[in-house]
């Protein structure tokens, strides 16, 4: 007979919870940290703890203990140049590199992607004739000595478009010359008004591209990923390993998870949150088919010995995010896994949410929606269950009511 004493607590559960966020989207740990602890009653304690230089929240439930990581990649993202005149000639260049490309065939799997890159696109190209216009008008009032060695490395066919434009402006009506003086007040105006979220367009469209296209950019945000991520999955303290990626940071967490040590005697999880990977496959598609093949295959061996009849990736998606896309099973085709397996072990979600401001469908409010209380997905009956219910029940084991 096995006589257990009850006074003696239960031995808790202890899982390591690991954030990657996207590009401009930190802080998403504090985010759900504070929903934890003011929505749920079985919330006990909370401490900052620091291990092998790794910065850890713990939090104590009543059935589990979740020691919380956030890995921060940031620190090697490209910086853009703050002149203006560089500004504006990789402006020109990130204009044609995503333009001419096959982004436009996402119209299909997400039209309002497709909406809004338009609409970038037309902010951008008036960006730029502002731009250009401010810089004219500042090379033909140059005077002196500075504006002869300035103008000097300039072609003699742009100082000659330069002096026909102003020489037909001197020419020109005082109509004319209003309406140009006017036109470029405007553009100073506007170029002025949207230059935060220009530049932040551009550190983003900047980044992805050099991200598809270098591989020691690539190999360095892995390595940084890596460098928390393999340490905490060969700790044998931990029961469970729960890897929640968002935006920009499925697609990092993903790579990572493809080179990963094959070594976890651990149930491990990959929880993903309004991916661009469908996008971005049509930029770089045999890159993005590697990184999703790999990562399932790598999840599929890491749990090989723990023999779970569950999904090793869940995804989460919304047709209103237009940074988002449902993720086709094409895209793992070369994990060479069949589509049973696919289906069996990668798990697809459709996010709801009640549309109540349709402009802020192009501002990119909605891409953080999967953490609001009001978002929803539906269960096999079509019932609604709340998405962070359906998370925070899936890492504790403790059924929200």
């Amino acid at each position: 007979m096995i006589i257990i004493d009850a006074r003696q607590p239960a031995v808790k559960l202890k899982k390591a919870v690991i954030f990657i966020p996207g590009f401009k989207y930190h802080g998403l740990s504090n985010f759900l940290l504070d929903k934890i602890q003011r929505k749920y009653k079985f919330f006990q304690a909370y401490r900052e703890l620091t291990q092998d230089n790794l910065q850890i929240k713990q939090v104590e439930l009543t059935t589990c203990i979740l020691d919380i990581y956030e890995v921060d990649w940031t620190e090697d993202i490209p910086k853009i140049s703050s002149n203006n005149l560089q500004k504006l000639f990789l402006s020109i260049w990130l204009l044609g590199y995503w333009t001419f490309s096959r982004i436009w065939s996402t119209f299909r799997n997400s039209p309002l992607l497709v909406i809004y890159s338009l609409l970038s696109l037309i902010i951008l190209i008036i960006w730029i004739i502002a731009n250009t216009l401010l810089l004219i008008i500042i090379l033909i009032n140059f005077t002196g000595q500075t504006s002869v060695a300035f103008l000097s490395i300039i072609s003699d066919n742009i100082l000659d478009f330069i002096n026909s434009l102003y020489l037909w402006c001197l020419k020109s009506t005082w109509i004319n010359i209003q309406w140009f003086a006017w036109g470029l007040v405007i553009a100073w105006l506007f170029s002025f008004s949207i230059s935060e979220p220009i530049n932040l367009g551009l550190e983003l469209s900047h980044f992805t591209k050099e991200y598809l296209k270098s591989n020691p950019l690539r190999i360095s945000v892995r390595n940084r990923v890596l460098s928390i991520l393999n340490p905490i999955l060969s700790n044998q303290d931990y029961d469970e390993i729960i890897i929640i990626a968002h935006s920009f940071g499925v697609v990092i967490g993903a790579e990572s998870l493809g080179h990963t040590l094959l070594s976890c005697p651990k149930p491990v999880k990959f929880i993903s949150f309004g991916n661009n990977l469908v996008f971005l496959s049509k930029k770089e598609s045999k890159l993005i088919e590697n990184i999703v093949s790999k990562c399932l295959a790598n999840l599929i061996e890491l749990n090989s010995t723990n023999q779970l009849d569950t999904h090793y990736w869940i995804d989460y998606w919304a047709e209103f995010d237009w940074f988002c896309t449902k993720i086709p099973l094409k895209l793992f085709k070369k994990s060479h896994l069949s589509n049973d397996t696919i289906r069996t072990r990668f798990q697809r979600n459709k996010v709801f949410y009640r549309i109540n401001n349709i402009l802020n469908l192009f501002t990119g409010k909605y891409h953080l929606i999967y953490f609001e209380d009001e978002s929803y997905v539906k269960n096999n009956q079509g019932e609604p269950i709340g998405v962070l219910k359906r998370i925070f029940n899936l890492i504790t084991r403790i059924d929200v009511n």
